[in-house]
C-alpha cells in the first residue's frame, strides 16, 4: 500500500507583467504625492462682471496643476517598485 503524498505548492507568475503591475502601483502612489492643483482666479473684467450677475455660480477661473519634474517622479517610482517587488516586503 503507498503511502499518500503531501501536496505540492507551486507558484508560478509571469515576471515581465508582475514587474509593470508592481510599476503601475508605484506610479498611482508617487503621482499623488508629487502633484499639486490650484484654482486660480480669472483676470478678465468681463467675465467678472458675468459671474457677478450669476450669483449662484462660482467664481470663475481655471485650475493649474504642478507636478514635479519628471527626474524626480521616474527615482521615486523607481525605489517604490523596487520596494513593491522586494521578498519580504510589506
Amino acid at each position: 500500500m503507498a503511502t499518500p503524498r503531501a501536496p505540492v505548492l507551486v507558484f508560478c507568475y509571469d515576471l515581465q507583467a508582475v514587474s509593470r503591475f508592481c510599476r503601475s502601483c508605484a506610479l498611482s502612489v508617487v503621482m499623488p504625492r508629487r502633484t499639486t492643483i490650484e484654482w486660480v482666479a480669472s483676470p478678465d473684467a468681463v467675465i467678472q462682471a458675468l459671474y457677478r450677475v450669476l450669483f449662484w455660480k462660482g467664481a470663475p477661473g481655471t485650475v493649474e496643476i504642478h507636478s514635479a519634474r519628471p527626474a524626480e517622479i521616474e527615482a521615486e517610482t523607481n525605489e517604490l517598485q523596487l520596494r513593491f517587488s522586494a521578498p519580504g516586503s510589506s
